[in-house]
């Protein structure tokens, strides 16, 4: 079900209203179905779900500057970010397929717009991309997505920033009781009921313009660096003394 590219994006203020677009074919029933029940599940395990942030100083700071960014985390975290941003208006970008309309059907249900693009588009995904989030002042995207390999971050996402100007702001989440599926490429990640999770927002990186793709894809590898510090700064945030 939770295959697919997962690409957040948005203005990120809150608003509980407004008109839910997309830009895809439609839904089957069987996908509505599928869709708007994982969504109702998610809600109620967000609900039961203890949070604690470090770094929403970086987030609101670099937001409230007006500067464009692109929040940045590993595919196989993405599921508990759709419940936690709950209510802010975002779009999601999710593969031209089945499970991309069930995805599509829980961002409907989120009160998020989305997109839909092939799974191997090449630059016509690419230029479908960079349309979408031209028009957006922070957008978020599992940068490891949507195929793998696991925790490699795709230069796609360092081009993009270095094309747009768009800062790259890394986050990181960890719960104390979640399901891992090992089988999945991702190693896609379940918080269960009442877990504590602890969310981390890292250090902005600023991209220089006019990245080749050689220097791309370094910028690609330090931030693989910060996203995995930061996953062990929140597995770490999780043994101190906290909800």
């Amino acid at each position: 079900m939770w295959d697919g590219a997962m690409v957040m994006m948005g203005h990120f203020h809150h608003s509980k209203s407004g008109r839910n677009r997309s830009r895809s074919g439609p839904a089957s029933g069987l996908e509505r179905i599928r869709g708007r029940l994982t969504a109702l599940i998610l809600r109620l395990l967000g609900a039961s779900w203890r949070l604690r942030v470090q770094g929403m100083e970086k987030f609101q700071e670099i937001y409230d500057s007006g500067t464009p960014f692109i929040l940045c985390f590993w595919h196989g975290k993405y599921i508990p970010v759709l419940p936690l941003f709950r209510g802010y208006k975002a779009s999601v970008l999710t593969s031209l397929s089945s499970r991309g309309n069930v995805i599509g059907e829980i961002c409907r249900s989120f009160g998020y717009d989305y997109v839909q693009i092939p799974d191997r588009g090449g630059e016509a995904s690419l230029w479908t991309m960079e349309d979408a989030l031209s028009r957006s002042r922070a957008v978020a995207i599992a940068v490891d997505g949507p195929l793998g390999p696991y925790h490699v971050v795709k230069k796609g996402v360092t081009m993009l920033a270095s094309a747009l100007g768009y800062r790259l702001l890394p986050l990181s989440l960890e719960a104390d009781n979640k399901k891992v599926q090992v089988n999945r490429w991702d190693r896609m990640e379940f918080p269960k009921p009442f877990s504590r999770i602890m969310l981390v927002i890292g250090d902005p990186m600023e991209v220089p313009p006019g990245l080749s793709s050689e220097d791309a894809t370094a910028w690609a590898g330090r931030l693989a660096d910060s996203l995995e510090a930061l996953d062990r700064k929140a597995a770490q945030g999780l043994k101190e003394k906290g909800p």
